[in-house]
């Protein structure tokens, strides 16, 4: 299936978005918001981050070309510029870098997401592919010794380090607006935190601290004071931590 997409990409570079529909036709996939972010993750789960971020990159240029952005306007620079950036820094090694230069792609796109300039399942299709990027250099970096951060090891799945969970971790509705209800699940009773942060990884609301007994919990998360995004969710206890992701589309 993906080498039918990159076909297709290949006889219609300009209207990749051709291509996305052809292949979420053949996959039987709705064209809904979870399902285009589903799309992102089988597709470049497997690549490499140049790979994904020549990606990204086109789905930015087909968005100037398509959508209400000029090549002249200082927002298309701007999403060009830090895309380029995190190539170059990641082609000279330092995939650091290049993760932070991505956090801010992804803070230009929420904000012309707000700014209603740019459709939001587009801004979601941007982002959702670019916290896939995150998640690989980060693992790059823990490979090579550097400390761990927010966006570590195997965030998609929920599991940030390599021991066997203990505690399992999800909200309901996702996307939401405003308010979602977050399940936990304790096998023991413990100390835990509930933790929830923006992209750049700064705390936004911390919705539980204590120590809980051992089952299912759920708390209600309101997002009325906050825009339109995608936020982080991160479960701690003593013997592990779990982190997941959700969308507020107001």
């Amino acid at each position: 299936m993906k080498r039918i997409y990159n076909y297709f990409r290949q006889v219609s570079p300009v209207n990749t978005r051709l291509s996305t529909v052809f292949l979420l036709l053949i996959a039987g996939i709705l064209v809904t918001v979870p399902a285009r972010a589903q799309l992102v993750s089988v597709d470049l789960t497997e690549a490499s981050p140049e790979t994904s971020i020549e990606w990204i990159r086109t789905q930015v240029e087909d968005v100037i070309n398509k959508e209400a952005l000029s090549k002249e306007s200082n927002a298309a620079r701007h999403l060009l510029h830090y895309l380029d950036r995190a190539m170059g820094t990641y082609i000279k090694g330092m995939p650091d870098h290049s993760a932070r230069h991505m956090q801010i792609f992804i803070q230009k796109v929420e904000r012309l997401q707000h700014a209603h300039r740019v459709s939001e399942e587009t801004c979601v299709l941007l982002i959702d592919a670019s916290i896939i990027v995150i998640e690989k250099l980060n693992e790059e970096r823990a490979s090579t010794g550097t400390a761990s951060t927010l966006f570590d090891n195997d965030a998609s799945k929920g599991v940030i380090n390599d021991e066997t969970p203990q505690a399992s971790l999800s909200n309901s509705p996702n996307p939401f607006n405003p308010t979602t209800t977050i399940h936990y699940s304790l096998t023991e009773a413990t100390q835990a935190t509930l933790t929830v942060y923006d992209l750049t990884g700064r705390e936004v609301h911390q919705l539980v601290n204590g120590f809980k007994e051992a089952g299912t919990h759920q708390v209600t998360f309101d997002a009325s004071s906050l825009p339109s995004g995608t936020y982080l969710y991160r479960l701690v206890t003593p013997e592990n931590q779990v982190v997941q992701k959700m969308v507020l589309l107001k």
